[in-house]
C-alpha cells in the first residue's frame, strides 16, 4: 500500500498543488493525521511552494488565458490560496483584445454609428466579459476604449 507522502511526491513532480487541493484528494484515501504530516514534510523539504508564489503563478497562468480579476480570485479561493491584487491596466487590455477579436466582424460592420446597433453592441460586450470575471468598473473602460479605437479608425477612414 502507498503512502501518503509517496503518493504525495508523485502529485507534486506533475504539478503544483495547495494543501487544501491535497487535503481533499486525500480525504477518502488516508488519514487525516498521515495527510497532515505528507504536508509538513513537502513544506519542509520546499516542495510545495508557498500560498503567496503559487496564487501569483497561478493568477498569471488564468491572465494568460484573458481570465478577469474575479474569476482569478474566486478560482484562488476554491484552491484555498490567498487573493492576488488587480491590475487594471492589464484588465483592460485583456478585455479590449477579447472584445476585438470575439465581436471583429460586429466592429468591422457598417452600423458602428447606428443607435440600436451600439445599444445591442454594449449588451454583447458586457456579457462576454462578464461570463470571463471582468468587474463592471473593468467593463465600462473596455467599451470607452472600443469605442475610442473604433471612432479614430473611422475618422481616419474618412
Amino acid at each position: 500500500m502507498r503512502t501518503a507522502r509517496s503518493h504525495l511526491m508523485n502529485l507534486l513532480a506533475r504539478r503544483n498543488y495547495s494543501p487544501l487541493e491535497i487535503r481533499k484528494k486525500f480525504a477518502d484515501l488516508y488519514p487525516s493525521e498521515e495527510t497532515e504530516a505528507a504536508i509538513a514534510f513537502a513544506r519542509e523539504s520546499r516542495w510545495l511552494l508557498p500560498d503567496e508564489e503559487l496564487s501569483a503563478r497561478t493568477a498569471a497562468a488564468l491572465g494568460r488565458k484573458r481570465k478577469g480579476h474575479r474569476f482569478v480570485n474566486q478560482y484562488l479561493k476554491t484552491k484555498g490560496l490567498p487573493p492576488v491584487p488587480k491590475n487594471p491596466d492589464e484588465e483592460i487590455a485583456n478585455g479590449v483584445y477579447l472584445v476585438q477579436s470575439k465581436l471583429a466582424r460586429l466592429l468591422a460592420s457598417e452600423l458602428v454609428s447606428d443607435y440600436e446597433f451600439q445599444r445591442e453592441f454594449q449588451g454583447k460586450v458586457q456579457r462576454l466579459l462578464a461570463n470571463r470575471g471582468f468587474d463592471d468598473e473593468t467593463i465600462r473602460a473596455v467599451i470607452a476604449a472600443v469605442r475610442a479605437e473604433t471612432a479614430a479608425e473611422t475618422a481616419a477612414g474618412l
